[in-house]
């Protein structure tokens, strides 16, 4: 079980698919829906954007085409969210317009490019003074964890953002606990 009281770092990129887009809002409208979400479910927490224009990338790009869209915050969105997102430059704008809404009341961080080094480095930090959770659907994420975090003086968790529709309990690692296991070890003598 998670302790009380810990600091989340979210996965920005993971965040921008986890909210359904409704027909006929505003681009307002829907970061607002995003705002509402981290922090009802998340207090105030760190979100560490990707950089999706700026350098190239390692990240999976989806092969079709998206047209460009020129938005304003009170225009209303007409494309389904995936394909607006499949363009890089619209995704990096309304990232910059969901960062704008979030610093109101959270710490955001953008990466140049792929932020999973930054998210990673983010976490480990902030586990140097509070009990924090890694919240991402990225197993490079967990990976780098493992591989990156040394002792923190509080516990540093790994968790997948659980589906809207699920269930389930959400699963979770402490980082250090997966360190000490057997399995881990010898994979690291290696």
């Amino acid at each position: 079980m998670l302790p009380q009281n810990v600091h989340y770092v979210l996965d920005g990129g993971a965040l921008l698919h986890r909210i359904p887009w409704n027909s006929g809002e505003t681009y307002e409208g829907i970061s607002s829906h995003y705002v509402r979400y981290v922090g009802d479910r998340y207090g105030n927490a760190v979100i560490v954007f990707d950089g999706y224009v700026s350098a190239p990338s390692t990240r999976r790009v989806r092969s079709h085409s998206s047209p460009l869209v020129n938005f304003t915050k009170d225009m209303i969105c007409t494309m389904k969210k995936d394909d607006f997102l499949a363009n890089q430059t619209n995704k990096q704008r309304f990232t910059n317009l969901l960062s704008d809404d979030l610093q109101r009341q959270h710490d955001v961080l953008h990466a140049r490019a792929d932020a999973d080094v930054l998210v990673v480095q983010t976490a480990i930090a902030c586990a140097n003074t509070k009990d924090t959770v890694l919240v991402g659907d990225d197993t490079d994420l967990l990976v780098f964890l493992c591989s990156r975090a040394g002792p923190t003086s509080h516990n540093l968790f790994y968790r997948p953002e659980p589906k809207l529709t699920s269930r389930m309990q959400a699963r979770y690692w402490n980082i250090e606990q997966v360190q000490k296991t057997p399995r881990f070890l010898s994979h690291m003598d290696s």
